[in-house]
Formats: C-alpha cells, sequence, structure tokens
C-alpha cells in the first residue's frame, strides 16, 4: 500500500502515546530499534524510495537538552539531508532537534541523498548535564531489498 503523507504529518503533530501505536502498527516492526533507560529509537523505511525514513524518538524520565540526529555510513560516503518534517534545521547529516523535554514522543521524517549504501543513526544530547550519544548498533540499507 502506498503512505499517506498527509496522514503521517498529521500524525506526527498529535504527539502521545496514541500515535506511536498508530505509526507502529501502520509501518509493522522499525527496521532499527534502539532503546535504553533514556531513550527510545525506532527508524522505518517509508515506501517509495531511495533514503525517506521515518524516525521516532521517545524519552524516558529525562530530559535531552540541545539532542541532534545524525545520519552516519559507516563506510565513510557522505549522506547529505534533504528534507525534514516537520520543518526543523538540518545541515548536511544532522538534525537539530533542540530540547526534547522527558516522556515526550517525537517523529521525523527524512529524506537523504547519497549513494551509501547503509546508514546508522545516531541521537546525541545532553541529559543531566552529561553528553551522551545513542548509537543503535544496526545501519539500515539506504534501498529495499
Amino acid at each position: 500500500g502506498s503512505v499517506d503523507f498527509e496522514q503521517i504529518n498529521a500524525a506526527l503533530s498529535t504527539l502521545g502515546r496514541g500515535s506511536w501505536d498508530v505509526i507502529s502498527e501502520e509501518f509493522g516492526k522499525p527496521e532499527i530499534r534502539h532503546f535504553t533507560e533514556n531513550i527510545d529509537i525506532s527508524l522505518w523505511r517509508l515506501e517509495g524510495g531511495f533514503g525517506s525514513f521515518l524516525i521516532g524518538i521517545k524519552t524516558g524520565g529525562t530530559k535531552w537538552e540541545m539532542a541532534a540526529i545524525r545520519i552516519n555510513s559507516p563506510l565513510g560516503e557522505p549522506i547529505k539531508i534533504d528534507k525534514v518534517v516537520p520543518e526543523m534545521m538540518f545541515q548536511d547529516d544532522e538534525i537539530y532537534l533542540g530540547n526534547l523535554e522527558e516522556e515526550t514522543t517525537t517523529f521525523i521524517r527524512l529524506e537523504v541523498l547519497g549513494k551509501a549504501p547503509e546508514a546508522e543513526i545516531h541521537i546525541s544530547g545532553i541529559v543531566e548535564g552529561s553528553p551522551i550519544v545513542a548509537v543503535p548498533a544496526k545501519t539500515v540499507a539506504m534501498e529495499e531489498e
């Protein structure tokens, strides 16, 4: 089935527990799932092309300050972020999320350009005064098999 981006964007704007469940039902098992006590990160690949992803970030009992997502290619080939919904500041391979309050859910749809066969996501921020980087162990293939 094709994905209705208007619907996704509507879901993105009504954040909360409910939308997480709706998205999970709609897209099934995330391609990447990374779970720690501070943060829960899921990444889904969206149909219809190269490098179109949905990232869900759920914070735990602590606030993440100056949070950012970096899309990194382990093989060193550059990946550039082309588009982010909802609009946020981004540059090259990094999206600036700002502060993520505790117990909140954030969804971001992004499109990336680049010749890299696979990518990994890094989420960084300052948690209780210390810089933290969450790096899921799994990489995501840029194109559907």
